[in-house]
């Protein structure tokens, strides 16, 4: 395996950090990209660990990107939007097609990149992705927010910014992601699609995962048992197996 480790620019200039790890022995390997929560770095959490070393043992290159405002990434993460998530996210996926010893291209999302992979494959399905991993996504944007009882939307508006699951949100995060409409492309996803959530998860709640099943054709629902927002050994567990059934 060599790490190659670069930048990418996005539409509007920004640079990017991002991370490919492959088999440099191979003329052509699958690719998976992680795309993790909006102030995540690469490698940072338990989940985008164990879930590199699943991938890689079933034979895939990995790529993993800081969005904007995250390490040493350009940009206020503080800003980020589902708009300007999309913006990073896509100055990856173009460059992926561009490497010639990608053979095929399946994206795994969590919390706010779950919400990114959701979109970018329901509003691009013309780029052919062979699968779609949605793990603990927030899918619906907006409704979250309004979910929460303990926002105050006119204090938001006028002060700018909130915490929100230990994360600052500008107040354009929310007017942004009313442009987003989840159910109405979801069934637009037609790759297998495994969508892992905790059975206790309140930031993720089990609703919205039952929707995302119930929306997305061909997807495969897994709840882990008396698990809520954390990584488990369970979830590694389901991702291995559900890979091994997809080959």
């Amino acid at each position: 395996m060599i790490t190659e480790n670069f930048i990418l620019k996005n539409a509007s200039g920004l640079e990017l950090e991002a991370r490919i790890e492959r088999d440099e022995t191979r003329a052509k390997q699958p690719l998976v990209f992680i795309a993790s929560n909006l102030s995540s770095e690469m490698d940072s959490s338990i989940s985008q660990r164990e879930f590199k070393s699943i991938f890689i043992k079933h034979g895939l290159a990995v790529m993993q990107m800081n969005f904007r405002g995250v390490g040493e990434s350009d940009g206020d993460v503080r800003h980020t939007t589902t708009t300007a998530g999309l913006e990073d996210l896509r100055a990856a996926t173009d460059y992926i097609k561009t490497l010639p010893w990608v053979e095929y291209v399946g994206l795994i999302g969590s919390l706010f990149g779950g919400d990114l992979v959701f979109h970018e494959v329901a509003e691009r399905p013309a780029l052919d992705y062979k699968f779609l991993i949605l793990q603990s996504a927030r899918i619906d944007t907006a409704a979250r927010y309004e979910r929460d009882n303990s926002i105050d939307f006119e204090a938001w508006k006028q002060n700018g910014y909130i915490v929100s699951v230990c994360n600052t949100h500008h107040y354009s995060m929310y007017t942004d992601a009313l442009n987003y409409k989840p159910w109405k492309v979801a069934r637009n996803i037609k790759i297998p699609t495994l969508i892992m959530y905790g059975e206790f998860d309140t930031i993720c709640p089990r609703e919205i995962a039952e929707k995302a099943h119930k929306s997305i054709p061909n997807s495969t629902l897994v709840m882990m048992s008396k698990l809520d927002h954390k990584y488990d050994v369970q979830v590694g567990e389901a991702l291995d197996k559900w890979l091994g059934e997809l080959k």
